[in-house]
């Protein structure tokens, strides 16, 4: 039988499992924060401004076919064009956008050609033109803008990451100092909860062998059943020959558990 006490501490991967899950959470915070203050927001500032180039386009082409566009005609009607951003404003687009701003004068060059058979290459090289002076992605068409919903939800995600970050920093230094021990008076002792030995009634170690999980059985102080894990892989680990290990303390509650019952 090992000398006492047996202190079984948390056992190292344990904390940095849930240390690395930490860490994952604040990764995703960050994202989601990223996502929902900025990133979103300059994916719609994008978006928006592509949608004079997609509309003229399509006007463009109804003109081109039916024979009736003129520099003129083309240029009214792009300065009677109304702004096309979003109703929500800077809440889901990005700050950097000029929201008084009218459609672009490039569109005019849409009909220094009116002669020409209408494909989609003249509006979106003018798109190329003009994006060139702006953080946006020329080699691809904006298919879509996100909500202010999607946006909100980034930012709850946001907050809710957090919150599991704290949590997961808690609970890291709580159970650091956390241990599972049989005390110098030989009885079993786990954060407030002492049993003495002689409230132990029956450990369930059919799963020890394979799982490292056992079941301590005891009566409470007034009496009533209790059951009490016993995780080896969780405090203290598997090597018996350490004053630390679960193993000991396992065998010495079998070995004093033999000695309650007769």
């Amino acid at each position: 039988m090992s000398s006492l006490p047996i202190i079984c501490k948390i056992t190292p991967w344990f904390l940095l499992r849930i240390g690395a899950i930490t860490v994952l959470l604040a990764i995703f915070a960050v994202a989601f924060y990223i996502d929902g203050t900025k990133k979103y927001k300059e994916k719609n500032w994008e978006y928006y401004s592509y949608q004079p180039f997609k509309i003229a386009g399509e006007k463009y082409n109804e003109l081109i076919q039916n024979n009736n566009l003129t520099k003129e005609s083309w240029k009214a009607w792009i300065d009677a064009q109304e702004p096309v951003w979003p109703e929500e404003g800077y809440a889901v687009i990005s700050e950097q956008a000029d929201l008084n701003a009218k459609w672009p004068t490039i569109l005019y060059q849409l009909a220094d050609n009116p002669n020409q058979t209408y494909q989609k290459i003249p509006a979106w090289k003018l798109w190329e033109t003009y994006s060139a002076d702006y953080p946006f992605q020329a080699s691809h068409e904006p298919d879509h803008a996100y909500t202010l919903k999607q946006i909100e939800m980034q930012i709850i995600c946001f907050y809710a990451c957090l919150v599991l970050v704290a949590l997961g920093i808690i609970i890291t230094l709580f159970l650091s100092k956390q241990t599972l021990r049989i005390t110098e008076n030989g009885d079993l002792a786990f954060m407030h909860l002492t049993i003495p030995q002689e409230q132990w009634v029956e450990l369930q170690d059919q799963k020890w062998e394979t799982k490292g999980i056992a079941y301590l059985h005891y009566l409470n102080a007034n009496h009533k059943a209790k059951k009490l894990r016993l995780d080896g892989f969780v405090y203290g680990g598997f090597d018996d020959s350490k004053q630390v290990s679960s193993e000991n303390l396992v065998n010495y509650i079998k070995k004093n558990m033999k000695k309650n019952k007769k």
